[in-house]
């Protein structure tokens, strides 16, 4: 080896030399690449290493307290005044969202599309699952790719002496050897069950939405009795899908019971309902009433409480003979009429967003708290409408999204996630949202706080409202305790981890996965890649199908030198383009089936309310646990720095990680 060589500092040449890969720290890079780095969320700079912000704290008084505290020059603590920007970036915006949900008078979000605008994106489910008791399926997503003899070509380029200048921005000259052509890969595959093991239990509750400007339809409010009604339908046309048969217990309420007061006692004027809607209704909602079959279907509800239904009907009326258990189709007509007896049509929405929120609710151990319903019938009822059908026609991709409560959950956390957040400075974004909503959370206000996060994220808004009319009153802890420790049940599995199948479906970004990024860019003559674009290309490249999702959405933060990435990636540097996601196949036994009707573009997903960001000149901060950014940076980290087969590339011991 020539006594000049570099390959001690430099992987490429020990790459060249000997024909073995060096992975050094990349994520975590010497000198002080890691303090500065264009970011691809605001095309600027975060702070230099010279900054004049001093943290005055020393590495013990950090273990000491156990808060967040800037530290200069460091390889993986943010600085002082990184720190506070991101606290003030996130105190503004959502001080802001706050002040506009307490104007906000009704449910009714600018920018939202209800539900059937959420799922446009989403697959339907299969026609035919007969004896299936779980499906599985995967997305194909597509990007630039090279030919085989192009990739070898390339390959061989690199590899030859002489070529080391092609590596970086010394030799601009340097392009691929012919133009990409559009690949598709396959994604990771995912199972959906059709069966939970247990009913979602529900209660009534009587000051749920006392403000009757925010009812979805004063004066009537039925939405509890849609919601059962609807989670009767999407029961009963999975059993049909699956061709199974439909049974559901035909025990009828009378008009009296034993233990029961009057002040417990719902009324149901059903004297203008047609015989068959009053049979059915009468035998929905008769006490103990439940599906009778084993595995359970997801959506099946079980009622646990003393409220019990007086139903009013003519005196002419008797009981049809079509049996105790309707099909799918005839529950779809019989809540149409409900909704026109009962002036109930722009209640529908919501009952379905809660509706396919059920099996999350039931994967949670949540118990669902309904409104004690208030029906008052039309002056003329519309017995013509059916107000229903568009729900019923979308009802398999309503089914997709709705049996997937990993995939809910991940949209429904992923709204305190932001572009352009380190997931070193996690501690400083999250303490800004608890410093703003913590008023909220104390005060219980859920109507409120889910507010805030539809008017945040509007295209998420159906699946906030489904969480609103579902009524748990767990909600306010669980998302005290997310901020505090990005745990939001510290019992459970965690729910919150980014999807990149639910961000394509629902046009909702979760991750910094989901962004394209800018590139590779220039810095005082050298060729540089942020780590969060690393992160994007090795994922893209290697680990696309890989169970092993990311953990936490906020980015590595740092840059790393154009010829210090592995030399089999860069080809790609030269074609910086997104991953798009292409379709969904389905796969049933040998057969496979494909969907490739609708992609959701998320650069045109409306995502986040117009807020201004305005900057006020703060003095103090209050105290910021270190604990969400020492957990994100150790995970996140840990996560991006895989080399080509997979092994974890060498990160330093750093004292700020150890616990």
């Amino acid at each position: 080896m020539p006594a000049n060589s570099n390959m001690g500092n430099d992987r490429v040449a020990h790459w060249i030399e000997t024909g073995t890969n060096r992975f050094e720290a990349s994520f975590i890079p010497s000198d002080n690449h890691s303090s500065y780095y264009k970011n691809e969320s605001n095309g600027g700079t975060s702070t230099p290493p010279n900054s004049s912000i001093s943290s005055g704290f020393a590495e013990e008084d950090q273990a000491a307290d156990d808060l967040l505290h800037g530290c200069q020059d460091d390889k993986v603590i943010p600085s002082a005044e990184d720190i506070e920007r991101t606290f003030w970036r996130g105190e503004s915006q959502w001080r802001e969202c706050l002040g506009l949900a307490e104007q906000q008078q009704t449910l009714s979000i600018p920018g939202s599309l209800g539900v059937l605008g959420l799922i446009k994106g989403v697959p339907p489910l299969p026609s035919g699952l007969r004896g299936l008791k779980a499906i599985r399926g995967y997305p194909m997503w597509k990007f630039p790719h090279l030919e085989s003899d192009d990739m070898q070509s390339s390959m061989d380029d690199v590899s030859k002496p002489g070529t080391l200048a092609t590596l970086d921005d010394s030799d601009v000259t340097w392009q691929p050897t012919s133009p990409p052509k559009v690949d598709e890969r396959r994604g990771n595959e995912k199972t959906f069950r059709f069966s939970i093991p247990e009913p979602t239990r529900y209660q009534f509750i009587k000051e749920c939405n006392p403000n009757a400007k925010v009812s979805p339809a004063p004066p009537s409010n039925g939405i509890s009795i849609l919601i059962q009604c609807i989670s009767y339908y999407f029961c009963a046309k999975l059993l049909e899908m699956q061709g199974r048969k439909v049974k559901f217990t035909s025990q009828e309420p009378s008009t009296s019971h034993l233990g029961c007061s009057e002040n417990d006692k719902i009324l149901l004027d059903l004297r203008y309902a047609s015989p068959d809607l009053v049979c059915w209704l009468s035998i929905l909602l008769a006490p103990n009433s439940r599906w009778m079959m084993k595995p359970i279907p997801p959506w099946a509800l079980v009622y646990e409480g003393v409220n019990r239904f007086d139903i009013l009907t003519s005196p002419t009326y008797s009981s049809p003979e079509w049996g105790t258990s309707s099909s799918s189709e005839k529950a779809a007509s019989f809540i149409s009429e409900l909704c026109a007896l009962f002036g109930l049509d722009d209640q529908l929405d919501a009952a379905v967003s809660a509706t396919i929120m059920l099996p999350f609710y039931n994967f949670r151990k949540l118990a669902a708290t309904l409104p004690v319903p208030i029906l008052l019938q039309r002056s003329h009822p519309k017995h013509a409408h059916y107000p229903f059908r568009q729900y019923s026609e979308q009802i398999s991709q309503l089914m997709t999204i709705s049996i997937g409560p990993r995939l809910i959950g991940s949209s429904l956390w992923s709204v305190f996630w932001e572009s352009g957040i380190d997931c070193n400075v996690v501690s400083a974004w999250l303490s800004s949202i608890h410093e703003v909503i913590k008023p909220v959370l104390e005060s219980q206000d859920t109507e409120l706080l889910i507010k805030m996060f539809m008017l945040y994220r509007p295209q998420q808004a159906p699946l906030w409202m489904g969480v609103l009319w579902l009524g748990s009153s767990d909600w306010a802890g669980m998302v005290e305790s997310y901020l505090t420790t990005l745990e939001e049940q510290p019992q459970f599995t965690r729910a919150s981890q980014p999807d990149l199948v639910t961000a394509a479906w629902l046009g909702c970004k979760q991750s910094f996965l989901d962004e394209v990024g800018l590139g590779c860019y220039e810095e005082n003559g050298t060729r540089m890649l942020s780590n969060s674009d690393l992160a994007r290309l090795r994922f893209n490249y290697r680990y696309l199908a890989n169970a092993e999702e990311l953990p936490y959405g906020w980015q590595p933060f740092g840059s790393t030198l154009a010829k210090e990435i592995e030399p089999e990636l860069h080809q790609y540097l030269d074609l910086w383009h997104a991953r798009e996601y292409h379709g969904w196949v389905w796969i049933l036994g040998d057969e496979k089936r494909c969907f490739h009707s609708y992609v959701i573009d998320n650069t045109q997903a409306q995502e986040m309310p117009d807020i201004k960001h305005t900057y006020g000149i703060m003095t103090k901060l209050p105290p910021i646990k270190s604990c969400p950014s020492r957990e994100a940076t150790s995970r996140v980290l840990a996560w991006a720095s895989r080399d080509a087969c997979g092994d974890q590339i060498n990160l330093p011991n750093h004292p700020w990680l150890s616990d």
